[in-house]
């Protein structure tokens, strides 16, 4: 177990993570969701890490925190693609 900042960061195999049936978001976490269902809907593919960091004038850093977030408050999950779009590789989950 590796300490990172306020958050312990724990190795779990992905068949061992309960899916939530929802949980609360933060104002934050909301417009993050928001924009990318948002980019789906316009452009018909998911955006990367750098286009969510550069909608929020931010870091690609900061699109990396908030996609974690989101993946394991159940809201997006990572899905296997081609090499060629591996960095489009979230979807929306739909609750």
């Amino acid at each position: 177990m590796a300490e990172f900042g306020y958050m312990k960061m724990i190795k779990i195999q992905e068949e061992e993570i309960p899916r939530p049936t929802k949980i609360a978001l933060s104002r934050r976490e909301r417009q993050v969701l928001d924009f990318i269902a948002g980019y789906i809907r316009r452009f018909g593919i998911n955006p990367t890490q750098q286009e969510i960091a550069d909608a929020f004038g931010r870091k690609r850093t900061y699109a990396q925190v908030y996609l974690r977030l989101l993946i394991k408050k159940g809201y997006l999950r990572k899905i296997n693609t081609a090499k060629k779009f591996k960095h489009r590789h979230i979807e929306i989950v739909q609750l």
